[in-house]
């Protein structure tokens, strides 16, 4: 246990609050893999997969209504309360629908499990950056978010090798949900021996009578955390559209179901092996910039072969590339480049970053797929993806500066 407490970069008193952060992580993206997939292989195999952009706007709309409404119901709450009803409220809204699951609730879903990501996930991130400081952060994120490539490895195989029907994904995702408040319980309930600030903030500590707007345009790194976070949603939107567009040419129902299990598994095992032993080392000795511009980067090179030959293959290496380098480096990066936040800032402006622009990003990217179809063809896109990968680039470098000040 020494050894391994050693080579995660856990020192004593750390690893009760770790693993059960991990084992938090785990049920979270377990239940959004299984989601996914389920939303994915019914939309594209028993729906239109030409409505693909209508959903894109339709999400959008939906989670940006729905994270406002998030952020402002929040505000001065006992987080951990907060995470507890949500779950709840998650988990069993999952098996209403699958109860009543049929043709035209298949959209209701693909949006439902979009609402579920960009309010459990940032939520998560609150947490552990309320139970853990900066230096810690830098050590331990790594391992904590490393639960998100176990999960993609124990979910995906299981999809793939028929261990999990389509028709119980649903319920098992569920599962997933309810299993998480036991941790959420046991988190609260634990005071590690280094100490930990408050998961709330005591009434009055949040000036709520100032918008997210103003909060943006008086803090310029908010307003670049802004910019980098709706550049890159719209380049792995448009990845993720071409990917499903030709994966859904290609295979049944069945053999989807199987496919992204496969995609899913593979993302697990590389990204785990990143995070675990790559991930940290990497942070330590080159910084946060590296760990943000590798995901472009290597998105960029994916492009340029899918733009020579759209076949699924190149499809299957781009989204590998976006899922493998987005669950290791670059999500968790991320996380780090909000540590320099304020707390009162970061509960309500981090929501409104992933969840409300994130998915605006998303919706704008509907159109645009629209429009270029439209008006230029689909071999238009690539160049578009082209674009927005250099415009992320730089917008990184920028970053990173207001990250040192």
């Amino acid at each position: 246990m020494t050894t391994i407490r050693k080579i995660l970069g856990i020192r004593p008193g750390e690893g009760k609050e770790t693993f059960l952060f991990f084992l938090y992580f785990f049920c979270l993206i377990a239940s959004i893999i299984i989601g996914k997939t389920a939303r994915d292989v019914f939309f594209l195999s028993r729906f239109d997969p030409a409505f693909l952009p209508h959903i894109f706007i339709i999400s959008a709309a939906c989670v940006m209504v729905t994270t406002i409404f998030f952020i402002w119901s929040s505000r001065n709450k006992d987080m951990f309360l907060f995470a507890t009803i949500t779950g709840t409220l998650f988990a069993l809204s999952l098996l209403l629908i699958n109860t009543f699951l049929n043709k035209w609730t298949y959209p209701l879903l693909y949006v439902w499990i979009d609402i579920i990501g960009a309010i459990i996930i940032p939520q998560f991130w609150i947490l552990a950056n309320t139970r853990f400081t900066s230096r810690q952060a830098k050590r331990l994120f790594g391992p904590i978010g490393a639960a998100s490539a176990f999960a993609n490895i124990f979910i995906g195989f299981s999809i793939q090798y028929g261990i999990i029907l389509p028709q119980f994904l649903l319920p098992v995702a569920a599962a997933f949900l309810f299993f998480s408040l036991l941790i959420i319980y046991a988190i609260k309930n634990n005071t590690p021996e280094y100490g930990i600030s408050q998961t709330y903030y005591r009434k009055g500590e949040i000036n709520t009578g100032v918008s997210i707007f103003t909060s943006i345009k008086h803090h310029k790194y908010i307003g670049l955390l802004c910019i980098i976070v709706a550049v890159s949603s719209i380049t792995i939107t448009l990845i993720e559209y071409q990917f499903k567009i030709i994966a859904s040419n290609t295979y049944s129902e069945n053999q989807l179901a199987s496919f992204f299990g496969m995609l899913y598994g593979i993302v697990g095992l590389v990204s785990g092996f990143m995070q675990i032993f790559v991930l940290s080392r990497i942070l330590r000795k080159y910084g946060v910039l590296i760990g943000l511009l590798i995901l472009p980067i290597f998105l960029g090179i994916s492009t340029l072969f899918l733009t020579l030959s759209p076949i699924i293959i190149f499809a299957l290496m781009a989204r590998l590339s976006d899922l493998i380098l987005r669950f290791s480096f670059h999500d968790t990066t991320m996380q780090i480049i909000w540590l320099p936040v304020s707390g009162k800032l970061k509960q309500f402006a981090k929501p409104f970053i992933d969840g409300t622009v994130k998915n605006t990003a998303q919706g704008l990217t509907g159109i645009l797929i629209l429009g270029v179809i439209g008006f230029l063809g689909p071999q238009f896109i690539n160049i578009l993806i082209i674009v927005f990968i250099i415009t992320w680039i730089i917008g990184t470098v920028f970053l990173k500066k207001g990250y040192l000040n």
